[in-house]
């Protein structure tokens, strides 16, 4: 019979957490892939990103280089995975209340959302 013990690595490589724990014959170490989120559309570096612990669309956009001269702050939409049937669920981000300091306009996103921005109309 197993034992499952989740060990915080990246607390213990950043001295956050103390501890360690000696592998006895037998263990078995899984290693869970990094959850990610996706960034597309109208923005300087588009593609599959890291999800790090409360990571708002905000610090999603700014890490991915921010916008094109096309992309529109008013244009931003975050695709979420609907849980009760296919697809998406689509949320419109307020990304102008997020820059201003709205905390409850900067989103924090889930693994696999996908950020899409558009051109505004100018």
């Amino acid at each position: 019979m197993y034992e499952d013990i989740n060990i915080d690595i990246k607390g213990i490589i950043e001295g956050s957490v103390i501890g360690d724990i000696d592998l006895q014959p037998d263990d078995m170490v899984i290693v869970e892939r990094n959850k990610k989120f996706y960034v597309y559309g109208e923005i300087m570096r588009p593609g599959e990103f890291i999800l790090e612990d409360n990571m708002t669309v905000l610090k999603a956009l700014s890490l991915a280089g921010g916008f094109t001269k096309w992309g529109s702050p008013g244009q931003v939409k975050i695709l979420r995975q609907s849980k009760d049937k296919l697809g998406y669920e689509t949320t419109k981000a307020n990304i102008k209340s997020a820059m201003e300091g709205d905390a409850a306009a900067d989103i924090v996103l889930q693994p696999d959302d996908i950020i899409v921005v558009s051109a505004g109309i100018f």
